[in-house]
């Protein structure tokens, strides 16, 4: 009997002992991780941000480095991921990403969901979380905003604006010590200009997210490449930013991404990185613009809290010179050349515009100016201090350049013209972006990226479908030239178009490549531009060779209403070879009704005029309807 008694209680111990154990484990774990737990116990929503945090899309994570995953299915198994993470959790004793850490330190937003989920009832023990801690100590936000930079018009890789995140800190007393966070692609600085396009467009370059000091970004942005910055600050409560900002370190700390120029850009990672939190709507198309990205979260009704723009040192600068008269500006302009300091005697807006000036300078010039103008702005900072009078306000910013105000990148054109006697139905479509004629209203004024622009004519007498033109790309950079810089426009494309100068061959085509470099001069409402430049053009319909050089000069100008756009212009071409013989020109007159956001109506008449003598060869007029999407 006292055997079985103390068997009985050895039996009775041991079964405490167990549910003790299991208490304990449930203390830390709500459940056995399994498949079920990702099927079964996890609402939409909640698969929704864990297939974000993995950044699943297609059935496919487009995290490109396999470290990152816990499961070596987790790249395409968001399920299996889910199960092996939470298996982890309960080792925690593997360390994970560049500063190996342990799983809750390398995963903070990880653990957070699992924690919302209730997968998990408290977090493991994050033993050395130096790194991790210091940096969400550093950067500790309260709200988030998205910078949108403007065109940088010397660069045709940037001229469709760039974007990248600012986190606010609390209780911050000067905005630029706030963070920014930026996506880009680590490039190989030894590969030429076309290693560099193939890489961009098809991957060849890893992605990363970086932070730095928000001023570093200014500088680089809003000094050095003299673009706005348009800060769209969101409404997210402080809990979202914070778990934004925990993906982004695990972002950081341990992968990277494929940089693709036209989708897995700058702008597409950013949306990815705040669907964490607000899913982001993606074009349906084959590329993605930064500006997509400013539509997506402005189309959110209340997403956005605030707009803040700020300008451009260039345009700052300009603009404390127009507050000068004339004789005022040439008194700094010499001042400014060698003469004594003292001809400014005590005018606030003169010692304002040299030292704008000679800011605009040292970040013009990367900060290679000579000794002498160092010690100008310095004896000039001095002066200007011992004035103690405030400066005369600079304008508020227009704001006219948001992108969320410009039509969509797409557009599609339907019309009817006439060329001498035979009319036509024209259908014209384009994958992007922005030409002269368009509405420039959140566009930089009078630029022009067009690419893969195609037109077929329906020739209404000889009831043909025929091949008109097209554009592999266009870009036109205008840079008026200013008091403070003496900035070159320029023009490039490639494209397959119709001669129109010869009146017995409306559709004889050409393939031609060309380069234009000019000066232009104007504001946002009107233009005026002169061009110098050639063309190679290749046709099996030229009378002597199939490759033939033409020298080239181009004059227009343009004004823009409030609901329309006027350009109109010259165009001049002679062959390289007989230039006393083969000539031909364009003489235009180009008229653009704005009709709402995304709509518009276009007439068009050109006289083609050949030889010395400008006989009129060709006249073409058309009428044209046309929709962005």
């Amino acid at each position: 009997m006292a055997v079985e008694l103390q068997l009985f209680k050895l039996t009775l111990l041991f079964l405490i002992l167990v549910k003790a154990a299991s208490l304990q484990a449930a203390s830390f774990f709500s459940d056995h991780p399994s498949e079920s737990a990702y099927e079964e116990r996890l609402t939409s929503e909640q698969k929704r941000v864990w297939n974000r945090l993995l950044h699943m899309r297609g059935g496919h994570s487009q995290i490109d480095e396999t470290k990152f995953f816990i499961s070596d299915e987790g790249i395409s198994s968001p399920a299996q991921e889910l199960e092996a993470f939470i298996k982890e959790v309960k080792l925690n004793q593997r360390k994970w990403g560049r500063f190996k850490l342990p799983i809750a330190c390398a995963y903070p937003a990880r653990i957070k969901f699992l924690l919302d989920a209730k997968l998990i009832k408290k977090a493991p023990e994050d033993g050395d979380c130096l790194p991790w801690k210091k940096w969400q100590e550093e950067i500790s936000p309260e709200a988030l905003s998205i910078i949108f930079s403007t065109a940088y018009p010397n660069n045709p890789g940037s001229m469709f604006g760039h974007t990248f995140l600012r986190f606010h800190k609390k209780a911050q007393v000067n905005d630029l010590l706030d963070y920014g966070a930026n996506f880009s692609a680590l490039v190989d600085p030894t590969d030429w200009g076309p290693v560099y396009a193939l890489k961009g467009m098809f991957g060849g370059y890893p992605g990363f997210f970086d932070l730095s000091p928000y001023y570093i970004k200014v500088n680089e942005y809003n000094h050095n490449e003299n673009r706005d910055l348009i800060e769209y600050e969101l409404n997210l409560s402080e809990d979202e930013v914070s778990f934004i900002l925990a993906h982004l370190w695990e972002l950081y700390n341990g992968t990277y991404f494929d940089y693709y120029f036209t989708w897995e850009n700058c702008s597409y990672h950013l949306a990815e990185l705040i669907s964490v939190v607000k899913e982001m709507e993606a074009p349906h198309r084959w590329y993605y613009l930064p500006a997509d990205l400013i539509w997506a979260i402005t189309k959110k009704t209340g997403f956005v809290r605030r707009v803040v723009q700020r300008k451009s040192l260039k345009k700052k600068t300009l603009e404390r010179i127009n507050q000068l008269d004339e004789d005022s500006f040439k008194e700094v302009e010499k001042v400014k050349e060698g003469a004594h300091l003292s001809s400014l005697g005590a005018s606030v807006k003169k010692w304002d515009a040299l030292i704008e000036w000679l800011n605009f300078e040292k970040y013009e010039y990367k900060g290679n100016v000579s000794t002498e103008q160092k010690d100008l702005l310095y004896l000039s900072l001095k002066k200007r201090a011992t004035l103690k009078k405030k400066s005369e306000p600079l304008s508020k910013p227009e704001l006219l350049n948001r992108p969320e105000l410009g039509h969509k990148a797409s557009r599609l054109g339907l019309g009817v013209g006439k060329n001498n006697d035979k009319e036509f139905i024209r259908v014209e479509y384009r994958s992007g972006f922005h030409d002269l004629l368009a509405n420039d209203l959140g566009f930089d004024p009078y630029s022009e990226f067009q690419f893969l622009k195609g037109s077929l004519l329906y020739m209404i007498d000889d009831k043909k479908l025929k091949a008109e033109d097209f554009t592999l790309v266009s870009i036109t950079s205008l840079d008026p030239w200013t008091k403070i810089s003496k900035s070159l426009s320029w023009k490039v494309g490639a494209k397959i178009e119709t001669m129109n100068e010869r009146r017995n061959c409306f559709l004889c085509h050409r393939v031609r490549t060309y380069g234009k470099l000019g000066l232009s001069a104007g504001s946002r409402n009107y233009i005026l531009a002169l061009f110098g430049g050639g063309a190679l053009d290749y046709s099996n319909h030229f009378s002597k060779d199939k490759l033939e050089a033409y020298g080239n000069i181009e004059a227009f100008a343009g004004y823009s209403f409030s609901m329309a756009k006027l350009i109109f212009g010259f165009d001049h071409y002679f062959n390289l070879e007989r230039s006393d013989k083969d000539i031909y020109n364009e003489i235009f007159g180009n008229l653009n009704i704005f009709i709402g956001q995304d709509q518009e109506l276009r007439l068009k008449n050109s006289h083609f005029l050949y030889g010395k003598s400008f006989k009129e060869e060709n006249h073409k007029f058309s009428l044209e309807w046309g929709y962005y999407f």
